[in-house]
């Protein structure tokens, strides 16, 4: 499903991840085109989170998406296995309580995000900015889903050539 007939249980980490690295992935995600991506890093990822959480193990899948953990503090927990933390890693957890408290009717207060690979924490509370920030990202990912043709090409060649859709781009 595509624009304004996507369901927002159709939006999964996936979708807000692409829609912040690259417009373009999103486009071609959505419509069900994946090329064969022989890197490690999801596996990595999978690891690092059956590690850091073996004694909690919460995950729990709804809708579109898998949230990593839920114990009783209030918070979505989120595992991630950079070594850096990035901005762009708050959209996935946020998008979680969003659909977990508007469309399911709970009352998270925010997210963690966990860093294992460098002993870091991120908390960021639920609030009327956060709630709008995320509406403003399923708004954008309707727009980008909405077009006829894909969006294009990322302006970051280095980045791209990291890409599983990069043979698809350049071609």
């Amino acid at each position: 499903m595509v624009g304004d007939k996507l369901n927002l249980e159709e939006i999964g980490g996936q979708h807000l991840y692409y829609l912040e690295s690259c417009e373009r992935q999103l486009w071609l995600y959505s419509r069900r085109i994946t090329m064969e991506n022989d890197d490690n890093y999801i596996e990595w990822g999978k690891l690092i989170h059956e590690e850091h959480f073996k004694r909690n193990k919460k995950e729990i899948r709804i809708a579109g998406f898998k949230v990593d953990l839920v114990i009783d503090d209030g918070l979505i927990h989120e595992t991630k296995s950079s070594k850096v933390v990035k901005d762009q890693h708050r959209s996935q957890p946020l998008f979680y309580v969003y659909y977990l408290n508007e469309v399911l009717g709970y009352n998270f207060n925010g997210v963690k995000i966990h860093y294992p690979e460098i002993k870091q924490v991120v908390q960021i509370d639920w609030n009327t900015g956060t709630k709008n920030e995320i509406q403003e990202k399923i708004d954008k990912i309707k727009q980008v889903l909405d077009k006829s043709h894909p969006p294009p090409l990322h302006s970051n060649y280095q980045l791209c050539k990291k890409c599983s859709y990069f043979e698809l781009c350049y071609i």
